[in-house]
Order: structure tokens, then C-alpha cells, then sequence
């Protein structure tokens, strides 16, 4: 008999295997490209999943409430100025510059 815990990754892993973060992600992105900032957003969301208590993702899944839950952690990551997804991506982003076209002197 399997643990909730191995359940849970198992249900995690069949997500990934079908894209399903992937496709709601393009979804509310409007777009089919994942280049980027959203390759990382379904990279966190995944990360976020895992964390997760087990129970939790198990009762999510055999309640089929799995979809909204989805939509409403990448809604919550996206839009979020305290979310991960921006602490972690939008904010660096925000607070770099390109280094492209700049000179540097040679030693």
C-alpha cells in the first residue's frame, strides 16, 4: 500500500507528465510560447505543488478540484507582488538591466 506521501508525488508526477500546469499557464497567459518568465512560473508552480501538504493534493485530486486549484495558485503567483514567482523572478527582472551593447575595458 502506497503512503500519502508517495500518492501525492505520484499525482504531482502525472500532472507534469501531461502538462496540465503547461496548458493552464498558456491558458491565462493568452499565448502558446512558455519562453521565459512562464517556463519558470510552471517551474515554481511545480515547486509549490511538492511542498504542499500530501493530504492536501491527495483530497484535491479525488475531489477533482485539482483544475481550480491550478488556476488559482499560477492567478495568485502571477499577480502577486508578495508571491515567490515575483521575489524570485519579476522583482530580479525588474531590478536588472541588460548588459548587451555595454563596454568593458580590457585589463
Amino acid at each position: 500500500m502506497e503512503t500519502m506521501q508517495e500518492r501525492a508525488r505520484a499525482i504531482i508526477g502525472t500532472l507534469a507528465a501531461e502538462s496540465r500546469v503547461e496548458f493552464i499557464v498558456r491558458s491565462i497567459a493568452h499565448t502558446d510560447n512558455l519562453a521565459g518568465e512562464l517556463s519558470d512560473l510552471c517551474q515554481e508552480i511545480y515547486c509549490i505543488l511538492l511542498d504542499y501538504p500530501a493530504d492536501k493534493i491527495v483530497d484535491l485530486w479525488d475531489t477533482d478540484c485539482m483544475p481550480f486549484f491550478l488556476v488559482r495558485i499560477i492567478k495568485n503567483q502571477l499577480r502577486s507582488r508578495t508571491s515567490r514567482f515575483y521575489y524570485t523572478y519579476r522583482k530580479f527582472q525588474a531590478n536588472s538591466r541588460s548588459i548587451e551593447g555595454l563596454e568593458f575595458p580590457d585589463k
